[in-house]
């Protein structure tokens, strides 16, 4: 049961993490004076999306497991990245 929670849950933050995603990528292609090219770019959204799996996964055996909440395991991943992606954009505007 709680396994069905959790993925239901998850089906909800598919959706956000694809926008948070998207502030990450539109923050690090806006970084002015930037001495970095499309390789490195794409290499960082690569460690970004990476990082965020590993977030996913570890939340969500947590939350199989019953150590924390069904919603905190879903959502958790998604409020880390997104505080990452504001970080960024905060980055890009300066």
């Amino acid at each position: 049961v709680r396994r069905l929670k959790v993925r239901i849950q998850e089906k909800f933050t598919l959706p956000i993490a694809c926008l948070v995603f998207a502030l990450m990528g539109s923050s690090l292609a806006s970084i002015p004076n930037s001495n970095t090219n499309g390789t490195q770019g794409f290499g960082i959204s690569i460690i970004l999306i990476l990082f965020y799996y590993i977030l996913s996964f570890t939340f969500s055996s947590l939350g199989v497991k019953g150590s924390i909440s069904h919603i905190s395991a879903a959502w958790a991943p998604v409020f880390i990245s997104s505080i990452i992606g504001l970080i960024l954009m905060k980055k890009a505007n300066k």
